[in-house]
């Protein structure tokens, strides 16, 4: 019985230790992946050098056209919202002063959920349109993946913009 415990705790410390040695040398490389990933992004503006073709410049030009305008969307209906919401709260606390703010959150996660998938939805059809013309035309397909990248990144940020306002709104109630 002895010896099964200190094998188990053997098993146990061994464990620990290779979950405490993998935490840090691999979540650090993974962040640093994801900035060189940023760093290297032709869609966010820091890299240029990728684009070898006057076919490639075309459709990667309308493709961050396109990008911005779905940015712009996703931001204003996404103000629209947050401003509907904010209204619908006051309205709601004028009625009831011990009204939360988080009695609308379910409300409007979930409206958020189905403008964020039609937004993808759109941006998913136009992706996919890129990268049969650049098969079609035999040219590589790694300014897809940078344009996925982007547009998620970009989507992330202005998701965090608008839950860090609300937020603030939430704390200041």
């Amino acid at each position: 019985m002895k010896r099964f415990k200190t094998l188990l705790l053997f098993f146990v410390y061994l464990f620990i230790a290779l979950t405490i040695y993998f935490g840090v040398t691999f979540v650090p490389k993974m962040e640093t992946k994801r900035t060189r990933m940023e760093q290297q992004n032709y869609f966010l503006g820091l890299q240029t050098g990728l684009i070898s073709s006057p076919t490639e410049k075309v459709i990667t030009r309308n493709c961050k056209s396109f990008i911005t305008e779905l940015e712009s969307g996703f931001r204003q209906e996404l103000t629209r919202m947050a401003t509907n919401a904010y209204r619908e709260y006051q309205t709601l606390k004028a009625e009831n002063p011990e009204t939360s703010p988080y009695s609308l959150a379910g409300k409007y996660m979930r409206k958020v959920r189905l403008l964020e998938e039609k937004y993808d939805s759109r941006f998913e059809d136009y992706i996919d349109g890129m990268e049969r013309k650049f098969k079609s035309k035999s040219l590589s397909i790694e300014l897809v993946d940078h344009a996925r990248y982007a547009y998620h990144t970009q989507k992330r940020n202005i998701k965090q913009e608008f839950y860090n306002k609300g937020k603030k709104l939430v704390e200041n109630n």
